[in-house]
């Protein structure tokens, strides 16, 4: 029979080690290691890590897998923690915070916009404990770092944002704006804020003009209010208040105390209730008016009564802390001749002391859970999380520890609560989510993709439908869970994770095994089992599509080997001791997409004080691989085969030295041909290769090609020339 010639002009297919070599697709391989094949018919060296341009953080200490997170806003200068007007500009700037996890704990920010090198370092400062596990949340621009890691208590939960309001700008004498805040300011969790409350004065006729009725201490506010007019209102009245954050936060109520000591507001036959707001915004006694920077979040307080035998609280006034107080209707009335607004007692503000009256007829019409939206007696403190993600205006948090309205400490590792709409610092505790319970297992992980929640426990994958305002289970991943929150990752196609079982994505519709394709494994379940069986970590290519799942995060001998996947072609290729590619055994933090939308991380270089930021970049490096092709059996498996030659289309360039080598009929030794892949010149050349010794009467070929490769290595195609042999 005449000679025949066997092309392979296609390898998109990737690696396929699951298989026996003969049974893969011809566009696979069974080894791929150092390459990547996301162009059709092509064959390339495969990227590395590279510098990000971002200058090294040199004083921070890594927790292994996490503490990288990118947000962006409409201002600069976040890295300094408190910005003020002069430096604080509107310029869009994207951000990058790191954690300082070392002797204590600390978040480092850096700018995009920065015409410096450093580290805005401290920016926000969490506690004194060390080796904290920060879970971070950006809405609308404003920060929130949370401590994950329950044990340590000396941390608490940070705001950095920017506050940009004018306080008593209604004040009807003086000066029109007492204050101006504009500037990047870092606050604690919301409170209710008990501290800022002096005690109820019960006299109303006592004039808070007066300076022997002047609330004492710095920032604090004082409430007169009383009952009067004839009406059916009799009885014993607590006043509580709440405050208001942001514009649309509101917190828990606070009962006030009462000067008489009883706490409570007497009425007889009484029909309107009158309420001052006394103001002493700067406990120094200076003119400045300057409300403490903790508090310039802060944009009003509401006023509640309730009946002394009763349990519900009606919100009958809104301090604002721009326009003074006003009723249930929106309207501010004068009392006592005050006229309407934030007024000086003096007349100027060359005083420290602001207050504003309204009166109505006492109102039940306004509960406190119309008001705030969320159950009275349902706010809680010191709320930490383990897991965060962001949709439809809300937060969810997973895993869980707050203390409650009646002073408990609750722990919920399986729970999700939810922040009411727009109210990204509050969880009530009766906002909790529980798709299955007591079941042994932990939230480690939450992500949001087409109005769908998945919560990742250890040992499955809840989905919940989250389209509506009552939540339910749409599904149940069994063995689809997560170790740690670094092997869950965005892309544009949907949420990908990985576990020891497998890489996975949900789209939206359906959850895909990665590792599989037309119903079966393409990649070995041992070795990956054995590669992604801790603490593995993943990441998305948004440039190029693409995921990188890594070994995991710690200093271990092979933390640095990855597997990359290309989402457009669905195919696999390795690399081991890849990233970073400069320490391939260096501790690192999580993934994360920086502004240019290059995938970055962090790692302190020979396990050593310092980070180091490094990007995942696409271009070829010199490099050693090993490819194995198909056993080709060329369409005739039972029939025999003499080789003659092999020819390979490909560039070299600098450093090019590979070996190609073959295998007979899918067993034996690797023998060798006359020639190997060896120019340097960094043009296309095809090389021509003999075996060694001849080939005959064979059933199947494999290649090999392996060794040092050029960065700008390129295979573009195989051919055999072979000649079937009759058969017996």
């Amino acid at each position: 029979m005449p000679k025949q010639l066997y092309k392979i002009t296609q390898f998109h297919g990737g690696l396929n080690s699951n298989a026996d070599p003969r049974d893969i697709a011809e566009n696979e391989l069974a080894k791929a290691d150092g390459i990547m094949v996301d162009n059709l018919g092509k064959i390339r060296a495969m990227g590395s890590t590279s510098e990000s341009g971002m200058p090294s953080d040199p004083s921070v200490l890594t927790n292994a897998g996490h503490g990288l997170f990118t947000f962006s806003h409409d201002r600069d200068k976040a890295q300094d923690g408190t910005g003020t007007a002069s430096t604080a500009n509107p310029i869009r700037t994207d951000y990058l915070a790191i954690a300082d996890t070392g002797s204590d704990a600390q978040i480092d920010i850096y700018s995009s916009n920065s015409s410096g090198t450093d580290w805005g370092q401290g920016a926000i400062d969490l506690g004194t404990d060390s080796s904290m596990q920060p879970v971070y949340y950006a809405v609308d621009g404003n920060l929130r770092v949370h401590e994950g890691d329950f044990s340590l208590s000396n941390n608490e939960s940070k705001w950095l944002g920017y506050v940009n309001r004018d306080p008593w700008i209604k004040c009807t004498t003086g000066t029109t704006t007492a204050q101006s805040t504009n500037s990047w300011r870092q606050t604690g969790a919301l409170s209710s804020e008990g501290s800022t409350w002096a005690v109820v004065n019960e006299a109303y006729s006592a004039n808070p003009g007066t300076a022997s009725n002047y609330p004492t201490g710095a920032d604090v506010v004082e409430i007169t209010s009383g009952f009067s007019g004839s009406g059916s209102i009799t009885g014993s009245y607590n006043i509580g208040v709440s405050t208001i954050y942001d514009g649309t936060q509101e917190t828990g109520i606070y009962k006030l105390p009462t000067a008489g000591g009883d706490g409570v507001l007497a009425a007889s036959s009484r029909e309107h209730v009158n309420c001052i707001a006394t103001i002493r915004a700067n406990g120094d006694g200076g003119s400045s008016h300057t409300w403490a920077a903790t508090k310039e979040r802060i944009t009003g307080f509401n006023i509640y009564y309730k009946d002394n035998e009763t349990e519900i609280w009606y919100k009958n006034f809104h301090i604002s802390m721009e326009s003074g107080i006003v009723n249930n209707f929106g309207r501010s009335f004068s009392g006592m001749g005050v006229p309407t607004g934030w007024v000086n007692s003096d007349g100027t503000l060359g005083t420290t002391y602001l207050y504003s009256s309204a009166s109505q007829v006492y109102s039940e019409a306004i509960p406190f859970s119309v008001s705030a939206g969320y159950p009275q007696d349902t706010f809680t403190t010191d709320f930490k999380m383990k897991a965060a993600v962001v949709a439809n205006r809300r937060v969810y948090a997973g895993n869980v520890k707050y203390t409650d309205s009646l002073g408990n400490t609750v722990i919920k590792g399986d729970a999700v609560v939810k922040s009411p709409v727009n109210c990204f610092d509050i969880f009530p505790s009766g906002n909790v989510l529980e798709a299955s319970v007591n079941d042994g297992d932990d939230i480690i992980a939450l992500a949001s993709y087409a109005d769908r929640l998945l919560i990742f426990k250890r040992r499955k994958m809840e989905l919940m439908n989250i389209s509506q305002e009552m939540e339910f289970v749409e599904d149940t991943f069994h063995y689809k869970g997560v170790l740690v929150p670094s092997s869950v990752c965005t892309t544009d196609f949907g949420i990908a994770w990985a576990n020891q079982y497998g890489c996975y994505l949900y789209d939206g519709q359906k959850v895909s095994n990665l590792i599989e394709k037309n119903g079966r494994n393409i990649v070995d379940d041992i070795t990956w089992g054995n590669f992604a069986n801790g603490a593995v970590m993943v990441g998305f290519l948004p440039k190029k599509r693409q995921l990188i799942v890594k070994r995991n995060s710690s200093n271990s001998s092979d933390a640095g080997d990855i597997y990359l996947f290309d989402i457009v072609t669905r195919s696999w290729t390795f690399c081991s001791d890849k990233v970073p590619s400069a320490d391939s055994t260096a501790i690192t933090t999580n993934f994360a997409v920086d502004w240019n939308g290059d995938l970055i991380l962090g790692y302190q270089p020979d396990g050593s004080s310092g980070g180091t930021i490094v990007k995942w970049d696409d271009s070829s490096v010199s490099q050693s691989i090993d490819i194995e092709t198909k056993d080709f059996d060329f369409g005739q498996s039972g029939q025999r085969k003499n080789i003659y030659k092999v020819y390979i289309s490909y560039t070299g360039g600098s450093g090019q030295n590979c070996n190609v080598q073959y295998k007979k009929n899918g067993s034996g030794s690797w023998l060798e041909f006359n020639a190997d892949l060896t120019d340097t010149t960094g043009n296309q050349v095809e090389a021509e290769l003999a075996p060694s010794a001849s080939i005959t009467n064979i059933k199947s070929l494999q290649l090999k090609i392996s060794g040092t490769c050029a960065s700008t290595f390129e295979l573009n195609d195989l051919s055999i020339v072979f000649r079937l042999k009759k058969a017996l």
